[in-house]
């Protein structure tokens, strides 16, 4: 509930210019990415097992470089002018609850693959295994998309 009362205030009590707008919201998303990022480095210590919740609590939805990293992108939201979204953005709209449900499959197999089978360190393996994820995800929720009645499966 808290970043959808952050959403309305920021449409119906922030008057500020679109540049300051801008240049608020993209210092914010930065910084709070970063320290988001930064934490995790911080807990996950190579060679050591940590409980999920432990190594989570750098990105939990109350800490405030996540609040500081989601009032950024929503203040970047107000900054488009589009009235209407490109193709690509509506297509994956469409797609994104059944890419939601199939995510995690895609992430198991993405993992063994890059992380296990090629050894590319962390580093390296993350941003490689979301967008393998996500690409893999596109696809199989589009192939769906074609099988009469899909909107049942895919949303």
């Amino acid at each position: 509930m808290g970043y959808l009362v952050l959403a309305h205030y920021i449409r119906v009590h922030i008057d500020w210019s679109r540049t300051k707008r801008f240049w608020v919201g993209l210092s914010s998303m930065l910084v709070g990415a970063a320290i988001t990022i930064y934490s995790f480095y911080i807990q996950a210590v190579p060679g050591v097992v940590h409980s999920t919740p432990v190594i989570e609590v750098g990105w939990a939805f109350c800490t405030i470089n996540c609040v500081a990293l989601t009032f950024g992108t929503f203040l970047l939201f107000t900054c488009i002018k589009a009235t209407t979204a490109p193709r690509i953005v509506t297509e994956l709209s469409n797609l994104s609850f059944g890419m939601y449900l199939i995510h995690i499959f895609w992430l198991t197999l993405c993992v063994i693959v890059i992380k296990d089978t090629l050894a590319l360190p962390t580093v390296a393996a993350i941003p490689c295994i979301a967008v393998a994820t996500f690409i893999c995800c596109y696809i199989s929720t589009k192939i769906i998309s074609y099988i009469p009645g899909s909107k049942w499966i895919i949303g």
